[in-house]
């Protein structure tokens, strides 16, 4: 079974139980992250790694503008990339 494939999903769905499991534990995930949202809850363990993928993610708007014009006009928009080029 190859990690990430269609057929290691599948697998993880064959126990009736585990399947029940499986959605018990997206379904609380998904509420929590949603009350951390709600909340604005930060996590400042989290943010230095963040700001690395933030940085390194412009990097890559602002190098590939011509080829991600939406990516490109949403950051712009959000976060005045033409003063960073």
């Amino acid at each position: 079974m190859k990690v990430g494939s269609i057929t290691a999903v599948r697998a993880q769905f064959r126990d009736e139980d585990e399947n029940k499991n499986l959605i018990q534990s997206a379904t609380d995930l998904g509420k929590r992250i949603a009350i951390a949202i709600k909340n604005q809850e930060s996590f400042p363990d989290q943010e230095e790694d963040r700001n690395q993928a933030f940085e390194i993610m412009k990097f890559m708007v602002m190098m590939l503008q011509e080829e991600w014009p939406f990516a490109w006009n949403y950051w712009n928009t959000h976060w005045d990339m033409a003063e960073a080029s």
